[in-house]
């Protein structure tokens, strides 16, 4: 029987570049501060994964305290650079700890996975893993059996789009009202998964978390699970969920995987066949 699932509010960010930059010249100054309020409703921890260099080792950062009562958010923002990266801010299911083992984004070295949505309840998802899998968990967090599904695709095709795709069908069939919308990103790839046509936006977070209208980021509303893009000037891409705005960037397909070479930069959009 297909599962109903309950929610996480989460917000995504990602980019790469032809050059390292940090963040805020890639997104703009306003746009950098606007995703760093976000961290007043989303504060149960933030991550960032990112690279130096195509083919480089992968890095990351995550912490379980909110973002906006530190200042190591704004400095990966402002001043840390990268040629790609992808940014997590975490509010919690609330069956799920704020712990660090559970901060985003999840990394083997080679892969690292930032989730926002919820695949509950998880006795379906965690018999999906293997033993093996199971056992490497170090969290209890849906989103960590999303990555190790997606780990386990990306070591059997090689390919992270294929990956990816592979990793949402098999998913869907049990999950298909989940959010699934997240980034990935190797030290060749970065991904975007866009698939949640049919997540309940989590309105009860919202209002349970007590922000005035003017601390509430923009877009919370039908639009919430609404992933879009943009082309960098000078070169390459960015990636955001809602709360930034519209203007200026372009909504990726309802249910689409897009894929950004990063040695070339050349970015593809597949919005065809993750059904189930």
């Amino acid at each position: 029987m297909p599962l109903t699932t309950g929610g996480l509010v989460c917000r995504l960010l990602a980019h790469a570049t032809p050059t390292p930059l940090p963040t805020r010249e890639v997104l703009g100054a306003e746009p950098t501060r606007r995703f760093e309020r976000m961290s007043l409703l989303h504060d149960d921890g933030w991550g960032s994964a990112w690279i130096d260099a195509p083919g480089g080792p992968l890095h990351r950062i995550r912490d379980a305290s909110p973002a906006h009562t530190q200042d190591r958010l704004r400095h990966v923002l402002e001043t840390d650079q990268a040629t790609a990266r992808i940014v997590h801010l975490r509010l919690a299911t609330d069956s799920m700890a704020v712990d660090p083992l559970n901060a985003h984004p999840f990394t083997d070295g080679t892969l690292a996975l930032a989730h926002n949505g919820s695949i509950v309840p998880t006795d379906a998802l965690r018999r999906l893993l293997t033993t093996d899998e199971r056992a490497a968990l170090t969290g209890t967090t849906d989103s960590e059996m999303y990555f190790m599904l997606l780990r386990r695709h990306l070591s059997e095709s090689g390919d992270l789009s294929d990956a990816a795709r592979r990793t949402v069908r098999t998913l869907r069939s049990t999950y298909p009202e989940a959010s699934l919308n997240a980034v990935a990103l190797t030290a060749d790839s970065l991904c975007v998964i866009h698939s949640s046509s049919l997540a309940r936006v989590p309105w009860e977070d919202f209002t349970a978390s007590g922000l005035s209208a003017e601390d509430m980021p923009l877009d919370h509303s039908e639009a919430y699970f609404r992933m879009s893009y943009r082309a960098v000037p000078g070169g390459g891409w960015v990636f955001t969920s809602a709360g930034l705005g519209s203007d200026s960037w372009t909504p990726l397909p309802e249910d689409s995987i897009s894929t950004v070479e990063l040695a070339s930069l050349e970015l593809s959009i597949e919005d065809q066949g993750l059904a189930a």
